[in-house]
């Protein structure tokens, strides 16, 4: 390559509007947009977990016989009682 090659470069010219589209799209991406649907389903499942979590610690409070079963023929203690 030599450099009378150089001078054989001409000039671009951008399209017009080109900045603006630019910075639009850059506008555009910074808004943060979360459909109402996600929220709400975000919402019900986080609910739903919250509702199975408290009914597991609150509504089972003793252990079933098939558990205490299982944990005597183990040699386990089936409470949580440690005293």
């Amino acid at each position: 390559m030599n450099l009378e090659d150089l001078n054989k470069i001409k000039p671009v010219e951008a399209p017009p509007f080109l900045l603006t589209r630019i910075q639009q799209s850059i506008k555009n991406a910074n808004e943060h947009f979360v459909s109402n649907k996600i929220v709400w389903l975000s919402a019900l499942s986080f609910s739903c977990v919250v509702i199975i979590s408290a009914s597991a610690v609150f509504y089972n409070t003793s252990p079933s016989s098939t558990t205490q079963i299982i944990a005597h023929s183990l040699n386990l203690n089936p409470t949580n009682n440690l005293y």
